[in-house]
């Protein structure tokens, strides 16, 4: 309790009669301690719709069917070069042969045309008739190599033909194969998704838990509190307890705070001599008349 200290022994007094109303007839009313509750938040967490899911598979999916498609599609490229490299082959064979064919006839030419000049028949039918035949057979060999290189070339051309319509429709080839990997991978984040939210539940479930078990505790020692309460407001306090509260340090700083302002001896004397102190003081009142007396010199 607050108080200024007394100069004269009626403001003494007067405090002392406030000091004893304060601690041991006033019974205040019964305020609950106030005592904070958790202060714990939980995670937020949705479980991203189908169509999220669908997306999010599909950009983890993204560089993988790129590089498939980009492998399908130089695969492709090599059949092709191979195949365009046989075509140049056979390009190549056919000349040499057409060439072949030409030298030869050439040669045959000449030698026919050497005979028939040694043996005077340069103008004869029969000359002629060996130039048209060598001549056919030279032509013959050409349409007959020409046949043989444009059945070989049908047939590679063919292949190109399949190979550049793979190269075109290779994305579309894997569209399928990849769709069904966005389904397979949705499942799999769905799956993800859900196991995270039973951890988020479980985490916040913990977290009410946990709430609800300080907000009891709280409750018990307000109620503890409010009962201990009403067992020492029901009757007089103890010794103990005034010593607990402070008021025999109080009733001491305002007796001490007049005496201290008279003499040792007088303030001894006055305190022996009064008979309403020990009323305040207790057993303390023994204590401060010897404190005052051995001030005084009383005590050898």
């Amino acid at each position: 309790m607050q108080f200024n200290l007394p100069t004269n022994k009626e403001q003494m007094y007067v405090i002392l009669n406030d000091l004893f109303y304060y601690y041991r007839i006033k019974r205040e009313g019964y305020e609950p301690v106030e005592q904070q509750g958790l202060n714990l938040e939980k995670m937020e967490y949705e479980i991203p719709s189908d169509e999220q899911l669908e997306a999010t598979a599909r950009i983890l999916l993204a560089a993988q069917d790129e590089r498939e498609v980009l492998a399908l599609k130089k695969q492709i490229e090599l059949e092709r070069v191979k195949v365009q490299e046989k075509i140049v082959q056979i390009e190549q064979r056919h000349q040499t042969s057409v060439d072949q064919s030409r030298t030869l006839y050439q040669e045959s030419l000449e030698k026919l045309r050497a005979q028939a000049i040694n043996n005077g028949l340069i103008n004869s039918s029969a000359y002629l008739d060996k130039l048209t035949s060598l001549e056919g057979q030279m032509n013959g060999k050409i349409i007959e190599l020409t046949e043989k290189k444009e059945e070989e070339l049908a047939e590679l051309n063919a292949q190109l033909s399949a190979l550049n319509a793979q190269l075109e429709e290779c994305e579309n080839y894997y569209s399928s194969v990849h769709e069904k990997q966005v389904d397979a991978k949705v499942v799999e984040l769905k799956e993800e998704a859900e196991k995270i939210y039973r951890e988020v539940f479980k985490y916040n479930n913990g977290i009410e838990e946990k709430v609800q078990r300080y907000a009891n505790t709280i409750m018990r020692s307000n109620m503890n509190l409010y009962l201990t309460y009403l067992e020492i407001s029901s009757g007089e306090f103890t010794k103990d307890q005034l010593v607990q509260m402070g008021y025999y340090d109080d009733v001491i700083k305002c007796v001490c705070g007049y005496y201290d302002t008279i003499d040792a001896l007088s303030a001894y004397q006055d305190i022996c001599n009064d008979k309403k102190l020990p009323v305040y003081l207790d057993d303390y009142y023994a204590n401060l008349c010897h404190m005052y007396g051995l001030r005084a010199g009383v005590f050898s």
